[in-house]
């Protein structure tokens, strides 16, 4: 079972009677995954064995670095404290139905990092990918760490009864697929999935026309 590491609002925490404390900013740097970073460490194919010295030097590092990457640039203002890779656009999807009962739906992308464009409600590239499989890490050199738009329904039809709900992407990051290959020195299928975009969801807005 992992080791719990309780840490304050301040970023203070404790680990073997010695204390620490978690910057309020990080360098960009490569962000390791939290579960990786917690499990027992592995001798690696090749290379020589830890001593159990070095294995108790290598975990308090990688402890600290995991406690890091829980609250990477952490504001208390910042609705990202808790996420670890940036974000690649948030969207609006609708939908609605038709007089015939036809159902549709559209996503509107309504901001984009980087200072990409948007045309006819879709960005005009892709945010890109840091992701190193051979590492299964990726970097926070694309996308932004925090987004904010005001978004009005161009195709709005007051007599069409419809749904919104908000939809954002983070940047492309290594898929446990990809931890596995490192962690475990194999090699999967090409088929397998490696690098997703995790992403988060709104409740849905619930329009319905009123009778006249």
């Amino acid at each position: 079972m992992g080791q719990r590491i309780a840490i304050s609002r301040d970023g203070d925490f404790k680990l073997d009677d010695s204390a620490y404390r978690i910057p309020w900013t990080f360098p960009r740097r490569p962000v390791l995954s939290y579960r990786v970073l917690t499990e027992p460490l592995q001798n690696r194919p090749g290379l020589k064995p830890l001593t159990a010295e070095q294995r108790i030097k290598t975990r308090k590092y990688l402890l600290w670095r995991a406690a890091a990457c829980l609250i990477p640039e952490f504001r208390k203002t910042d609705p990202k404290a808790l996420s670890l890779a940036d974000l690649d656009r948030v969207q609006i999807v609708k939908g609605w139905a038709d007089p015939s009962g036809g159902l549709h739906e559209r996503v509107y992308d309504v901001a984009v990092s980087d200072g990409r464009e948007i045309r006819d409600g879709r960005a005009t590239s892709p945010v890109g990918s840091t992701v190193d499989l051979e590492t299964a890490t990726y970097l926070n050199t694309i996308g932004d760490a925090h987004l904010t738009v005001g978004w009005t329904d161009p195709d709005f039809d007051p007599d069409v009864p419809c749904f919104y709900y908000v939809r954002v992407l983070e940047i492309p990051t290594p898929r446990w697929t990809a931890f596995d290959e490192v962690r475990f020195g194999i090699e999967m299928a090409p088929e397998v999935t490696r690098v997703l975009q995790e992403r988060g969801y709104s409740s849905p807005i619930w329009y319905t026309p009123q009778p006249e």
